[in-house]
């Protein structure tokens, strides 16, 4: 089973792809979700998911710099 973190910082967004992975028969599980990339980069390195579905506009920063920094450490 892989292990997915949703990092969205609207509501209805992460409950409907939460909703649509659990739907889809896949070997996904939502492990995680987040709403900033703040809390998504602490939840990479605690939990480390095989997957992120990434928005790129997030209040904090930029889904593009967590991508890149998720990079560098790995």
């Amino acid at each position: 089973m892989y292990r997915l973190l949703i990092v969205d910082d609207e509501y209805h967004i992460r409950e409907g792809l939460q909703l649509m992975v659990a739907e889809s028969g896949l070997s996904v599980e939502v492990s995680d979700v987040a709403s900033d990339g703040e809390t998504a980069l602490r939840l990479y390195a605690e939990r480390r998911p095989d997957m992120i579905l990434l928005d790129i506009n997030l209040p904090d920063m930029s889904g593009l710099d967590i991508a890149k920094t998720i990079r560098e450490k790995d």
